[in-house]
């Protein structure tokens, strides 16, 4: 129970059930409350297996899997976000056809110093779309059937640097921060 919902029952210690009902509604509306989700789409559903490249560092020219994610703004209110690729670090889940895990290669890079420009405004009800890929780590062996495909992505920045001539100053933005988790896409192998 979060303090606003302690408060609410305490004050209401004459009828404390009905309060109780309304303060545990309450506690629940507030920690439910998400303004931002991801949506992923696979851009095939199928692949063949003979096609699919198993290396240790992948290039944009061999894609395993290429998913578009939108973040979209589900929320009554328009959403600062910090767009930049690289500082958003998605974390794959793939299983395989016998629901084990399989192991991704993933692309580290050092995020860029945040800059003003990098954060886009979510309007309400409108998205912004990034396109992800998919590699299999290398010496994975490429089994043939459906694999399931979810996402987890982070950001954590909510400011940027200001270079106004010599003087560098850090400026908070407004900008939403947490994880999104999205739904899951079936993607079959041949």
């Amino acid at each position: 129970m979060t303090f606003r919902a302690a408060l609410l029952t305490a004050w209401c210690a004459g009828s404390l059930l009905a309060c109780a009902e309304f303060a545990s509604t309450q506690a629940t509306a507030d920690e439910a409350v998400q303004p931002l989700q991801l949506v992923i789409t696979a851009e095939k559903s199928s692949y063949q297996a003979s096609d699919i490249p198993t290396t240790q560092y992948p290039s944009n020219t061999e894609a395993v899997i290429s998913v578009t994610g939108a973040i979209q703004n589900i929320s009554q209110q328009d959403q600062w976000f910090y767009a930049v690729q690289s500082t958003g670090v998605p974390t794959y889940h793939l299983t395989g056809p016998t629901g084990q895990p399989v192991e991704i290669a993933s692309v580290i890079a050092d995020p860029p110093l945040p800059r003003k420009e990098d954060f886009v405004l979510i309007k309400v009800g409108e998205s912004l779309a990034k396109r992800f890929d998919v590699h299999f780590w290398i010496g994975e062996t490429v089994t043939p059937g459906i694999y399931t495909l979810s996402m987890t992505y982070k950001v954590w920045m909510n400011w940027y640097l200001d270079h106004d001539n010599d003087k560098v100053a850090r400026v908070e933005m407004d900008a939403w921060t947490g994880t999104l988790h999205s739904n899951e896409v079936k993607i079959e192998i041949r």
